[in-house]
């Protein structure tokens, strides 16, 4: 049989295991089940970046493809909302590089949006139909829906 101790460990490991799995949820637990993958889930839809010096170009990046940051479990269920905004460049090959915080409230908020921020892939901004460096600007909003 099992001592009063080895139970308390064996309880308290087991806590920590699931403290530990809920810490690294990716889904949003306020969407209704789609049937599409957590993949489909977590992406950014695609689309033109709209907050971008429009002085650089004539048709502003556009983003192909990329995630969303994650609004970790424990902050999601203790109410904890937030933004970070990043400004970055977006280079003429479409890469992301010079990634900054201007305003994170959060340590939390602003690396994880930094990490979904160098998962994109975009086109980059078009001037006289050459790609152009442009400098942009993200907001992500962590809230509790």
């Amino acid at each position: 049989m099992f001592s009063q101790r080895t139970s308390r460990v064996a309880l308290a490991a087991r806590l920590v295991c699931l403290l530990a799995a809920s810490g690294c949820a990716t889904q949003d637990v306020s969407r209704e089940p789609s049937g599409g993958s957590l993949d489909e889930q977590i992406a950014m839809p695609p689309g033109t970046l709209s907050d971008c010096d429009r002085a650089d170009f004539d048709q502003p990046p556009k983003l192909i493809s990329g995630g969303l940051p994650l609004y970790l479990v424990g902050r999601r269920l203790s109410g904890l909302e937030g933004s970070a905004t990043l400004k970055f460049t977006v280079l003429s090959d479409g890469r992301i590089d010079d990634i900054q915080a201007e305003s994170p409230e959060s340590r939390s908020f602003r690396d994880h949006s930094v990490i979904a921020l160098r998962t994109w892939k975009l086109e980059p901004a078009l001037k006289d139909g050459a790609p152009v460096t442009t400098s942009c600007k993200m907001r992500f909003i962590y809230e509790v829906k």
